[in-house]
């Protein structure tokens, strides 16, 4: 006989195979009586009521009361009428005591207190709950408030989210924070080494100490027992890593909800238990730094109060006590926590290599991804010691058709729409529809986080996104199926139709900012995919499987038709040099609309970067001619736009105003701001270059109110543009406002650093004022904002050596004359309007203090300079 019977003198009580046994012989009284029996001993210590007894041992069943009171008279045959006494009114307790347990004949007619060692094991020990130990879990403060609130309003709270996010971790310390308040206390279950959903219902109730027939009686279930077991139990139940085992959790838990409602239950899952009353409570990963904050944060000290930086600090200092986060290291800690997702177990496994790697190394070797992270060290499961493991567990609960859309998603970066996965994903085998289904189900198994965006009631603001780790995996399991090319030839396909799509949108779309902020998600999507072509058109052999015709064509489409989202965000130049890159591209096969509009975008993008005419002067003719062959009117509309603004030097005074009186003639009065605006844009231009300033104002006034209508970062640039006319004419203070509400709109945007020509243009018109303080700081201001915006300040020296020469410091201001002449040369850019006016006015006022000699050898002086050297000498260094 097992350790686990229980002895009664000459009897034997084998719960588990639901025998009893008499010096070793079976006594045979049938399998409903056994039943009764073991509820009674299981019980012993309560009174067991007549109805308690009929859902345990006859469920779902109708029986006489007599049935109950002819097998209880059959169990006092055998062990003697005193073993099973009738409480009246309350039901029956088994009377007798196990070998070791003192008996509880005493007590007959008044019943103990509910108690869940009641229920005891076989064993005759008072079984008591148990959890394990806890650390303190970093960086999950309000998390744990508000999981506990969570318990306190719902009988059945469910914490999901991915493998490695800490559900486990997380559910335990709310669980020690509120075993106080259950007199029954707090029972954990892992079912994560179960196999066989049978065994839910059997681990449960060895947690708990319940005794389950071997064979269930007639329609009773081993979870209806549990829960029938549970009746009037005051306790909660946590049952750990239940995705793999749904369907018998859900059973559990819905049993237990219609006969022991005051059981509450916490789960933790990769997937909802889709039971009634279920809360789910989905966690997020680690909360990273702000990246606005970065600037300011000089110490470093905004980047450690977020949860993943806090828990990378203190899992480095376990394994190497030297690790201090300093300033010089922080940002390399926040780029790692950043580039892990916040994922913990992530980010624990990459601090675990501090040791051996440091953080500079670490950083450098994160491009492994799953193979940087190696184990963690400790006790569990092994899906729990590795991102791959864990990810591997995840990916082997799919279903083959989940596995197929999961590794698809892979080739999305920085999360995407569910009209990008709309495109990129169905095809002959997956139905939009199939495809929704298929993306929900990887949200509620917590491979996809989803993203309800600012307005939760708008689909299109949905974004979903693989966290990194994931993606990783993914990406080895896309390229092991031998996909990868092709789904990445999908995804720049799907980017390339989207963007074309948004072209047309422009044309009537009221509010182009509006427009292209839903747009503006992509733009990661958009570099991969650039990224992707890049490479191939450089080594055509690493995709032998994509045409390089098509690669060559995708790369056109993706250049040419991203201009207006390049010239709303991009800060460093990544537009113009695709754009110069698929030029390359351009032969007699491209289609004349497609070849045309990659030439207009190269050329309003060169110019917005100031690069040089000569470098985009071809293009503006050519789209122009491209537009007038196939009858394209927007697109003629807009070439005669960009030609009939350009430099004199690509297109004379006449010739232009011609352009821009039949762009007048196309005009529609229903096209969308932006686009209008092209042409004022154009017009004050051309009128600046003509001498014809008050025209050029009138312009300019228009082309802001256009701008302004648009929303986004063209007003910004148009107030500049209008601030340099009105200093002009000599309307000084209107100047210094157009310039500072620039700056104010840029501001309220989030992007000061578009307002830098706002200060190139106020520095003239305070020094013109006398206010040469106010002047010094607006250098100082917009020589930051052009770091972040061009990647360098050269076009704040010209503002520089105009302050100069009002401070009376005539020499210096010829040096940095010079200096700004070097470094604007060095880059390759041309001299901005009002950098031409303010250098005209240094050197217009110096010819009368020094001869030609002299000023020219100031000026080689300050091209030896470079621009860190010029602000420096300048004062503002």
């Amino acid at each position: 006989m097992d350790d686990h019977a229980l002895r009664f003198g000459r009897f034997r009580l084998d719960p588990v195979r639901s025998v009893l046994l008499h010096d070793g012989a079976p006594v045979r009284i049938g399998p409903r009586a056994t039943s009764l029996l073991l509820v009674l001993v299981q019980r012993r210590r309560s009174v067991v009521s007549k109805a308690e007894l009929f859902d345990l041992v006859w469920p779902g069943l109708v029986v006489e009361e007599n049935n109950l009171q002819q097998h209880i008279s059959a169990l006092r045959k055998v062990f003697g009428p005193e073993a099973i006494v009738t409480v009246p009114g309350r039901g029956y307790m088994f009377t007798l005591a196990p070998e070791g347990e003192l008996s509880t004949a005493g007590d007959v007619g008044r019943e103990a207190a509910p108690d869940l060692t009641a229920t005891s094991a076989a064993a005759a020990r008072v079984r008591e709950a148990q959890l394990p130990a806890m650390a303190p879990l970093i960086g999950r403060e309000s998390e744990i408030a508000d999981l506990g609130e969570c318990l306190r309003e719902h009988a059945v709270v469910t914490v999901v989210g991915p493998g490695g996010i800490g559900k486990t971790r997380l559910a335990l310390v709310a669980a020690h924070a509120c075993k106080l308040g259950f007199a029954g206390g707090v029972w954990l279950t892992d079912l994560s080494v179960l196999t066989d959903g049978g065994q839910v219902a059997m681990t449960v109730a060895n947690a708990l100490g319940i005794v389950l027939p071997m064979v269930p009686a007639p329609g009773a279930t081993r979870a209806g027992t549990i829960a029938a077991a549970l009746r009037g139990q005051d306790l909660m139940l946590v049952l750990d890593n239940c995705e793999h085992m749904l369907e018998h959790v859900a059973e559990l838990v819905d049993a237990l909800r219609q006969r022991a409602p005051r059981v509450r239950v916490l789960a933790t899952s990769q997937e909802p238990l889709h039971v009634v009353d279920e809360q789910v409570f989905r966690l997020a990963p680690l909360a990273l730094p702000d990246p606005a904050d970065a600037i300011a944060d000089s110490d470093g000290r905004a980047a450690t109060r977020s949860g993943a930086v806090q828990l990378f600090i203190a899992r480095a200092q376990a394994v190497d006590r030297r690790f201090s986060p300093t300033p010089d290291v922080l940002p390399a800690v926040v780029n790692i926590c950043r580039r892990l997702d916040g994922l913990p177990l992530a980010i624990e496994l990459a601090a675990a290599r501090m040791p051996l790697l440091g953080v500079q190394g670490l950083q450098q070797r994160l491009d492994e991804r799953l193979g940087v992270l190696g184990k963690r060290p400790g006790r569990g499961p092994m899906r729990q010691q590795t991102i791959h493991a864990a990810l591997s567990w995840s990916h082997a609960l799919l279903t083959r058709e989940e596995q197929i859309i999961w590794r698809r998603l892979a080739v999305f970066s920085g999360g995407f729409s569910l009209d990008l996965a709309h495109r990129v994903l169905v095809d002959a085998d997956f139905t939009p529809g199939a495809v929704l289904d298929h993306l929900g189900a990887l949200v509620d198994k917590s491979l996809l986080m989803a993203d309800a965006g600012d307005d939760p009631r708008h689909l299109r603001d949905q974004r979903y996104r693989l966290l990194e780790p994931a993606r990783a995996f993914a990406l080895a399991q896309l390229d092991l199926a031998d996909e990868l090319d092709a789904m990445r030839l999908r995804h720049a396909r799907a980017l390339g139709d989207l963007l074309k799509s948004y072209d047309n949108l422009v044309v009537n779309e009221k509010r182009f900012d509006v427009l292209m902020g839903r747009l503006q998600p992509e733009l990661d999507n958009l570099r991969a995919a650039m990224q992707w072509l890049a490479g191939l058109l450089a080594h055509p052999s690493d995709a032998a499987t994509v045409d390089p015709g098509a690669a060559r064509l995708l790369a056109i489409t993706l250049a040419a038709h991203g201009d207006w989202l390049w010239s709303e965000v991009d800060s460093f130049g990544e537009g113009l040099k695709f754009c110069r890159l698929a030029r390359d591209c351009l032969d007699d096969a491209v289609p004349v609309t497609l070849g045309a509009r990659l030439r207009l975008a190269h050329q309003l993008l060169a110019r917005t970067r100031l690069r040089p005419a000569a470098e985009w002067a071809v293009d503006a003719p050519l789209a122009l001619l491209g537009f007038r062959e196939v009858g394209d009117r927007v697109g003629l509309y807009r070439a005669l736009c960009a030609l009939g603004g350009a430099p004199r030097a690509v297109v004379g005074d006449d010739e232009s105003l011609a352009l821009l009186r039949e762009a007048e003639l196309l005009e529609a009065p229903d096209w969308s701001p932006v686009l209008r605006r092209r042409r004022q844009a154009a017009l004050e231009w051309c009128h600046d270059q003509g001498g014809r300033m008050e025209a050029c104002r009138e312009a300019g006034l228009r082309s802001a109110a256009l701008a302004r209508e648009a929303g986004g970062v063209g007003e910004i640039a148009a107030l500049g543009n209008l601030a340099d006319t009105e200093f002009a004419l000599g309307l000084v203070d209107d100047a210094i406002a157009s310039c500072r509400r620039a700056i104010a709109v840029a501001t309220e945007l989030g992007r000061p650093e578009e307002a830098f020509n706002a200060f190139q243009h106020m520095v003239p018109a305070l020094l013109e004022r006398g206010s040469l303080a106010e002047a010094e700081a607006a250098i100082l201001q917009g020589r930051a904002q052009l770091v972040r915006s061009l990647g360098s300040a050269s076009g704040m020296l010209m503002p520089l050596a105009l302050l100069a020469f009002k401070r009376g410091q005539g020499r210096l201001a010829l040096q940095l004359v010079g200096c700004a002449d070097r470094a604007r040369a060095d880059e390759g850019l041309d001299l901005h309007s009002p950098e031409r006016r303010i250098r005209e006015a240094v050197l217009a006022g110096m010819r009368s203090v020094l001869p030609a000699a002299e000023m020219s050898a100031l000026l080689a002086e300050g091209a030896l300079w470079d621009g860190d050297a010029g602000f420096a000498r300048g004062g503002v260094g």
